[in-house]
């Protein structure tokens, strides 16, 4: 995140194969390149954040914040450090392992918990937001000389605020 934060446009791991203290497999001999836990968690970070640009950051106490277009990652440097998340939608938690968890709001706050390891949060409303969806529904209505297919387009890449669309097919 350090390095993203700071401009860097590619990240190179040194070592794949590494001794004690270097690698994400291990070497020949101690258990013959399987993967350390860092493998996990370099793979997880490439997931959650490829292809987004980082917005903004913010360094408040403790908490460390990177917000990446429609995901934020949150870790602390204290063992751990309690935080209210102010939202009224679920909350996408994904930790280091790639383990997700659905978080509900209550009184519109989502409590976690945060420690040294970085958790990527995103909301399924702000997963949608800047982005066009077409949707195609083959052959709607059928008659002897035609058919007719419709397509609905939900184009929200000019704006912050998320859309919800509800399509409803309806028969006669």
């Amino acid at each position: 995140m350090l390095s993203l934060a700071g401009g860097v446009e590619k990240f190179f791991w040194y070592d794949l194969v590494g001794d004690q203290n270097y690698g994400l497999v291990n070497e020949i001999g101690v258990d013959d390149f399987t993967p350390r836990p860092v493998f996990a968690a370099y793979a997880v970070a490439i997931r959650q954040l490829t292809g987004r640009k980082l917005r903004s950051e913010r360094v408040t106490g403790a908490i460390r914040q990177y917000v990446f277009d429609d995901v934020s990652v949150l870790w602390s440097t204290d063992t751990r450090t309690p935080v209210a998340v102010p939202t009224q939608r679920p909350l996408d938690v994904v930790d280091v392992t790639g383990g997700s968890t659905r978080l509900t709001p209550v009184d519109g706050k989502v409590h976690l918990t945060l420690t040294g390891a970085p958790v990527y949060v995103r909301t399924k409303a702000q997963a949608v937001a800047n982005a066009r969806f077409e949707v195609t529904v083959p052959q709607v209505v059928r008659t002897s000389d035609q058919t007719l297919t419709l397509t609905y387009i939900v184009d929200n890449t000019g704006g912050e605020r998320s859309v919800d669309a509800v399509f409803t097919s309806l028969r006669r």
